[in-house]
């Protein structure tokens, strides 16, 4: 069976994928913290490796080929998310993307910010949240929004927020929980802040592939996302920026990407990004249906759980959630240490966004913020799954977790 098929039936529990089926030699359930390279993607990239490696800004015959590729995939990305070439610039990721957006929005910047007056949730990724916090220094007013228990921003309390500071200069809402894969309702918390003057932000980096994307029906000011999330290269993020929206340039020298982000493009991340993306929006329905697949699965094998009196609290509720992504608790188990243990046994799942692995075994602020009780909070983990993955690697989870937990 062709590797590029990746949509295949799903292999029952009880059989074991061809090894020509598999791309590594572990189980990988984190795909929301990265994912492998699409075929497409790769093979969309080598003609820029040595080919067509000219520098896009040089003059000759060679860097406009370049240019004009850049200028193809542009477009085709702007397609993507029903936005014009104009207003799509090309970052080395997606927290590049975020100080870009923030740092740079000219109503912030230096003297500016001061006085003015900054909404977010309490549950972004700190890629805009520590922007967002930064601007107290420059005398702004942030105010973070806490998620409901169940993860989602509310409407009503946004709005309670945005009374009471009278007028809103920027908002910051992410679209999909990386943590949790709980959807926010950003289509109408932009229409709310529309109504207070404010600037929209979105970070949309765990949602594209995941949820239908229009910046137009999203009315978002701005929107990031990141390749290596939806089967592209590591080091390219893309930054939506309305036609109109003032945004003054963070990395200065040439006049690259409108004059807004000085730099020499990576050219084969650019096309293999944008190969990536339209094979996401082609194959969304696929994906969909192969992950939903996936997670109804785990669902039911992890009763087990509950039939060895072992205490597990689900954090994504199943209805607000993307179908690929899953947060769980088991009572009273760190994290870290199940974590630790199922990557000694060969299974790869997250303590929270993996970001935030290296600060060691404390509680997630996503799961804090949702009132998690301490207990559950200290040993939530994320499931993640990829279109690779198979029915018996869920198998292979719940037998190595039951292990664990009944020493």
């Amino acid at each position: 069976m062709d590797i590029k098929s990746v949509y295949r039936p799903v292999l029952t529990s009880s059989v074991q994928p061809p090894r020509f089926m598999r791309k590594a030699d572990y189980i990988y359930l984190d795909s929301a913290a990265s994912t492998p390279l699409i075929i497409e993607a790769k093979e969309a990239m080598e003609e820029y490796y040595f080919d067509n490696f000219a520098n896009s800004s040089s003059a000759h015959a060679a860097g406009r080929r370049a240019k004009d590729a850049i200028e193809n995939a542009r477009a085709e990305a702007a397609d993507c998310l029903n936005a014009g070439s104009a207003e799509i610039i090309f970052t080395s990721g997606a927290s590049e993307a975020l100080n870009m957006a923030i740092f740079g929005y000219y109503h912030l910047e230096g003297s500016r910010a001061a006085g003015k007056n900054i909404a977010l949730s309490a549950i972004e990724h700190h890629a805009s949240l520590y922007p967002a916090l930064e601007m107290k220094k420059y005398g702004a007013n942030v105010v973070e929004i806490a998620p409901e228990s169940d993860g989602a921003v509310d409407c009503a309390r946004f709005e309670a927020a945005a009374v009471k500071a009278k007028k809103l200069d920027f908002v910051s809402i992410m679209l999909v929980n990386n943590e949790t894969g709980v959807i926010q309702p950003v289509a109408a918390l932009s229409e709310i802040a529309r109504r207070y003057g404010a600037c929209f932000l979105c970070d949309a980096v765990a949602g594209f592939g995941k949820v239908p994307i229009d910046v137009r029906a999203l009315g978002v000011d701005m929107l990031a996302l990141s390749a290596h999330k939806f089967y592209g290269p590591k080091g390219c993020g893309i930054l939506y920026i309305k036609k109109g929206t003032r945004i003054n340039p963070r990395t200065l020298g040439g006049g690259h990407e409108f004059n807004l982000r000085a730099g020499t493009l990576n050219t084969p991340a650019v096309i293999g990004a944008v190969a990536a993306m339209k094979k996401a929006v082609s194959d969304f329905k696929e994906r969909e249906k192969h992950c939903l697949l996936l997670k109804n699965y785990l669902y039911k094998k992890f009763e087990i759980f509950k039939e060895n009196n072992i205490d597990i609290r689900y954090n994504s509720p199943v209805d607000k959630t993307v179908s690929s992504t899953l947060n769980l608790s088991f009572k009273n188990i760190e994290a870290e240490k199940l974590v630790e243990y199922l990557s000694d046994k060969g299974i790869m799942i997250s303590a929270g966004s993996a970001c935030n692995a290296k600060n060691g075994a404390k509680a997630s602020h996503v799961i804090e913020a949702m009132g998690v009780p301490f207990e559950y909070s200290m040993g939530a983990v994320r499931i993640s799954f990829g279109i690779y993955n198979e029915l018996c690697d869920i198998d292979i989870l719940t037998s190595a977790i039951l292990a664990m937990l009944k020493k």
